[in-house]
C-alpha cells in the first residue's frame, strides 16, 4: 500500500498554468523595472520640456503593453 496522497498531485494543465503565471509575473517585474529606471526621462520632460528620446518612449510603451495585472 502506498503512502502517497493522490489529492496533493496537480494535473499537467495546472502545472502549465502555474508556469505561465510565473512567466507573466517575471515579464511584469522586468517591464516595471524598466519603467521605473526610465521614469526620470518623463519627469525631466515634465519639468524642463526636454523630450524623452524616441527609443525610450517606444520601449516604455511596449513595456506598458506587456504588463498584465
Amino acid at each position: 500500500m502506498s503512502n502517497i496522497d493522490m489529492s496533493l498531485l496537480i494535473s499537467e494543465e495546472e502545472t502549465q498554468s502555474l508556469a505561465s503565471q510565473q512567466k507573466q509575473m517575471q515579464t511584469n517585474a522586468e517591464a516595471r523595472a524598466y519603467l521605473e529606471s526610465t521614469d526620470w526621462y518623463v519627469l525631466r520632460e515634465a519639468e524642463t520640456g526636454v523630450s524623452v528620446p524616441i527609443d525610450i518612449r517606444a520601449k516604455r510603451a511596449s513595456c506598458r503593453d506587456t504588463i498584465v495585472s
